[in-house]
């Protein structure tokens, strides 16, 4: 089974309401990576850049892939949209629970977090068809899929949900700190961003013991794993925090190049951060060996991301 969690978009606890979509017209937008961010200084151009769109539903806030097709999470409308990889067509669109903010794929199905109904809803990745939805705690943000289980950060419960992924049944729901919100894994244990003010990370052993809480920048999203650290995308401090997977121990604080820092992946040399403030529009490129810049790419128009409560 794969192990794998979407990439979401960060959702503020203290606020009320979404305020606006992440994608546009409602359509994935893929953009063309061929210009840096950094241009030249004599230049005053704005180089022109090409997008190829697809449609999906509307606030497509997350994203997945199950080995040939992309999944997309439509918010507002309680459904996910199946597209083929190779060339973007639609392949189906299928009724979830209120709220879909996250999805992951365990090689075989789809799971999805459903946000607003206090539950998750498995699908089978060959046609779409529900074949279960079940029960976790309020308030459900990011999922990961991880081996034979299936973990859920429950923000309004301050817990974590495991499931066996055959049959959804829930195995334990855990401490998780404050405000629990990203998810992922370093192959063993699991670690979950709280989005609080002050920020921290909490880290889960396979069994749902708490290993410890580590503190990070201001209200913590997203995070990536680079086989031997955690960097944690930190949205209020405008920065990246790398800790040392083993121990917890910070490694050092990077700015991220950007406002609303939200998301990273790691390519395996690379940690890449979203950078989606109105101001920003970019991408910041870090060199995982010391977190020096390597560079990034920007968009020429800002794409408001979802914001939550």
């Amino acid at each position: 089974m794969r192990e794998n969690s979407a990439i979401h978009y960060g959702l503020r606890p203290t606020q009320l309401a979404w305020a606006v979509v992440f994608f546009t017209s409602l359509s994935v937008v893929i953009p063309n990576w061929a210009y840096p961010l950094k241009q030249d200084k004599k230049s005053k151009a704005t180089k022109s850049e090409t997008f190829q769109t697809f449609p999906v539903g509307t606030s497509a806030v997350a994203i997945a892939f199950d080995g040939t097709a992309i999944w997309l999470a439509n918010f507002l409308d309680n459904t996910v949209t199946k597209l083929r990889s190779s060339d973007g067509s639609k392949l189906g669109t299928f009724a979830v629970g209120k709220h879909p903010s996250s999805l992951c794929s365990d090689g075989a199905n789809i799971w999805v977090a459903n946000s607003d109904s206090s539950n998750v809803t498995k699908l089978r990745t060959s046609d779409g068809k529900v074949l279960g939805t079940f029960a976790v705690g309020s308030s459900p943000w990011s999922i990961l899929c991880k081996g034979t289980n299936i973990w859920v950060a429950n923000g309004g419960s301050n817990s974590v949900s495991k499931l066996r992924a055959s049959d959804g049944t829930v195995l334990g729901t855990f401490p998780a700190g404050e405000g629990p919100h990203g998810l992922i894994s370093d192959g063993t244990n699991i670690w979950v961003t709280n989005m609080v003010g002050d920020g921290a990370v909490t880290k889960l052993a396979e069994d749902g013991k708490m290993l410890g809480k580590f503190d990070s920048g201001e209200f913590p999203i997203g995070m990536a794993f680079d086989g031997a650290n955690v960097w944690v995308v930190n949205d209020g401090s405008e920065d990246v925090t790398e800790l040392r997977a083993r121990d917890g121990k910070p490694l050092g604080t990077f700015p991220a190049g950007g406002s609303h820092s939200i998301a990273a992946a790691f390519d395996g040399s690379s940690v890449w951060v979203i950078n989606n403030g109105i101001d920003s529009n970019n991408v910041r490129r870090l060199r995982a060996s010391d977190g020096s810049t390597r560079g990034g790419l920007r968009w020429n128009q800002h794409v408001d991301r979802p914001r939550g409560r």
